[in-house]
């Protein structure tokens, strides 16, 4: 968004919506970006021979432009999460850890709540 005119998302995705070049290609650029993140994650996985499906996540996982391209870009269809889905896993971690959890799937927790 720094480097755009628009004022916040949804200035962006409306400016998009008119087929702004601007707009689209920081869309673009954040496509290629999530895109390239993924991949490099599929890369590390297969040395431990995982392997499944890819979920979307945020406020501009939700874009169906952004999707298409992320798709596109990957060879695959990714599925959509709401755009608090990464925030709301995020706070039920912290009740984890806040509880008193060991680990949260499988990975240790190194942090103890001092009360």
């Amino acid at each position: 968004m720094k480097h755009t005119s628009y004022a916040g998302r949804e200035k962006l995705l409306e400016g998009a919506a008119r087929g702004e070049e601007s707009a689209l290609l920081a869309l673009d650029t954040i496509a290629l970006f999530a895109a390239m993140e993924i991949a490099s994650i599929e890369v590390l996985l297969k040395d431990y021979g995982c392997d499944g499906e890819i979920f979307l996540a945020g406020s501009v996982g939700e874009v169906d432009y952004v999707v298409d391209k992320v798709n596109a870009h990957l060879g695959v269809n990714c599925h959509m999460l709401g755009k608090w889905s990464a925030a709301i896993g995020c706070a039920e971690i912290a009740c984890d850890v806040a509880g008193g959890a060991e680990d949260i799937l499988g990975i240790d927790v190194n942090f103890k709540c001092s009360t």
